[in-house]
């Protein structure tokens, strides 16, 4: 049976939600609502893994954004987003984190066409 794309082309997540504190947890997640509801996948571990295990899972998993979320970041409202595939990173408020990743999914899907 052949396929087109590779299963995790078509069902990866884009964006990884990396928590550095536990306790910043609960407010990470209405983050990850926040993406969703913008229509961006995205996962967080439910796991309390360290961020270097979130982060070796989402490379495992194709992830293309790891988006960092800690006190600092909920304290200021800025987010640093790191593209997976070339290692920039950059740091962004919310609605400006949804429209990168929304742009790099508008160029990734005009290169696939």
């Amino acid at each position: 049976r052949s396929t087109l794309f590779p299963y995790t082309t078509l069902f990866r997540s884009l964006a990884d939600v990396v928590v550095q504190q536990p306790e910043c947890f609960d407010r990470a997640f209405g983050i990850v609502h926040q993406l969703r509801g913008s229509g961006i996948r995205t996962v967080i571990d439910l796991a309390g893994r360290s961020m270097k295990a979130q982060l070796r899972e989402a490379n495992r998993q194709h992830a293309l954004w790891a988006l960092f979320v800690g006190g600092n970041e909920l304290a200021s409202g800025l987010y640093p987003l790191k593209n997976l595939a070339t290692s920039i990173q950059e740091t962004l408020a919310i609605d400006a984190v949804v429209a990168a990743i929304r742009q790099s999914e508008r160029e990734n899907r005009d290169i696939v066409s």
